[in-house]
This record gives C-alpha cells, sequence and structure tokens, in this order.
C-alpha cells in the first residue's frame, strides 16, 4: 500500500487562501522553480499568521527539507494545523506521517481518522488508503463493507488501485457480492496499462469461464503471453501459458497468436470489443 502521496504535487495542486493570495502564488512560484528561500519568505509568515494554506506548504518545506534543514518533527507540525484548519491535503498526509511514523510516532488509529477527514473532501488516494485499512483491520475495526464502499469511490474518481482491488473485491465475493463479470469489467479498466497481474488475473477469469459465456483458451492464452511481456520470469504465468498450450487445438494457438498481435497493436480492450 502507498502510504504517501506526493507532498509537492500537493503543493501545487493547492488553491491560496483568498486574504493571501499574492504573497501565496509567489511563495508557490518559488517552490515550484526550486527558489526555497523565496518561497519559505513568502509563506513562513503567514503559517505563523495562522493562514492554512501557509501552514500548508511550510510542513512541506520542513517535511521535505526544501529551503530549510529537514526536520519531519517541525513538518508534521505545520502540517497538524493546515489539517485542523480543514486543509484536505493536510490531512492525508499527516494521515500518511501516522501511518508510517515520520515525524510523528507511528498511529494506525489516528491515520485512520485523518484519512477519514481526507476522504470526505473527497482525496482519492485517502478514500484508496481508508479502504486498505477497513479491509486489512488497520486503525479500525474489520469492516470489508466499508472497505468497497470508500475503494468504489476511489476507483470511480481514476485510482488504478483502487480499480484492481475492486476487480480483486468482486473475484473473491469481499465486501461486495460475489461476480466475475464484474471482476472482469474492473480489471478491463486498467488492463490498457499492460500490468502483468491484472492480465494475468483476466486470462485466469477467461480460461475458466468465469465472467464470460465459455472458457476461452484463445483469449487467455494472448493475455498470459501479454503478460509476460512485461514480466518474462514470472512462474505463475509461464505455468499458466504451458498449461494452456498443451490444451489447446493448433487453430486455437494461430488464434491466440493473432489476438495477441491484434492486442498489442489496438489495446487490449479495443483487441476483445467484438466479443464483448
Amino acid at each position: 500500500m502507498d502510504l504517501r502521496r506526493s507532498i509537492i504535487a500537493a503543493v501545487l495542486g493547492l488553491a491560496p487562501g483568498a486574504m493571501h493570495a499574492a504573497d501565496l502564488q509567489k511563495g508557490l512560484q518559488a517552490f515550484h522553480e526550486g527558489d526555497y528561500a523565496t518561497a519559505l519568505a513568502e509563506c513562513r509568515p503567514l503559517a505563523e499568521r495562522g493562514d492554512p494554506s501557509g501552514e500548508f506548504v511550510l510542513g512541506v518545506m520542513f517535511f521535505e527539507g526544501k529551503g530549510v534543514p529537514q526536520d519531519r518533527a517541525k513538518g508534521a507540525h505545520w502540517t497538524l494545523e493546515a489539517a485542523k484548519q480543514g486543509v484536505a491535503d493536510a490531512q492525508y498526509n499527516l494521515a500518511m506521517m501516522y501511518a508510517k511514523g515520520e515525524g510523528v510516532p507511528q498511529d494506525f488509529a489516528q491515520s485512520a481518522g485523518w484519512l477519514r477527514k481526507a476522504a470526505d473532501q473527497g482525496v482519492r488516494e485517502a478514500q484508496y488508503n481508508l479502504a486498505t485499512f477497513y479491509l486489512e483491520g488497520k486503525g479500525v475495526t474489520r469492516d470489508p463493507l466499508r472497505a468497497a464502499q470508500w475503494n468504489r469511490k476511489a476507483a470511480l474518481a481514476g485510482s488504478a488501485d483502487a480499480q484492481f482491488n475492486m476487480a480483486m473485491m468482486y473475484e473473491r465475493g469481499e465486501g461486495v457480492p460475489q461476480d466475475d463479470a464484474q471482476a472482469l469489467a474492473w480489471y478491463g479498466r486498467i488492463a490498457t496499462k499492460g500490468e502483468p497481474a491484472v492480465l494475468l488475473h483476466m486470462a485466469e477469469l477467461y480460461a475458466s469461464g468465469r465472467g464470460v459465456a465459455a472458457p476461452d483458451r484463445v483469449t487467455a492464452y494472448a493475455l498470459v503471453e501479454l503478460a509476460l511481456s512485461g514480466d518474462p520470469g514470472d512462474a505463475r504465468a509461464l505455468a499458466r501459458r504451458d498449461a494452456l498450450i498443451a490444451a489447446m487445438r493448433p487453430a486455437e494457438f494461430e488464434s491466440g497468436k493473432a489476438l495477441l498481435r491484434k492486442m498489442q497493436a489496438m489495446g487490449v480492450m479495443e483487441a476483445l470489443e467484438p466479443a464483448r
């Protein structure tokens, strides 16, 4: 599980506070250009006057050691001040600090609490990580149903990790009704990224006829070969390929190779479109 969103990316996406917009904008521009002395000069006074955006930026600078000696405790302090004032990215970053014990003692219950605040504000990384906490019972009582609810929010917001987990939940029937067709649909959303694990899961479903009308060795073979192009040493994929080849008729094997070429040229889901 990815426990810390890119704090620098969060800074650059932060809307400046209305009272000190010009100063903060100047500080953010300087930060972006690597002029940390100017960024510090602009943002420290804002933070010390209680401006939540200034607090957030100062927290980033101390946490990352940008323009100041790295001090994660000070980074956590300023991040907390911004988080208490409702800055969603600060709430998420503070949650990750508690999860990893960076700048604060490791505390999964505190992490879950701040994740929930950020998730409520629509931070998809917070939604994904909160779902993982509920699935693992980390800092909260294990609750697969809540895990699925938060994971779905992150998945619909475009998180590839959450989309993969959504597929796994449907495949296993964890937090949602078991539904191989739904699992296949969620895997399909991220198949274009070429992740071997995604392609192999899809291949297993096609090979066993789960989520599709009937077992389909041709599609399964093409998916396994595509997975192996990304991870040639995957023992599970190699074993599945060998088993498929042993079971395939010559015509199926040729069809599988043709489909593989089509996937490589068009993309996975585009190549499968006529069959769906």
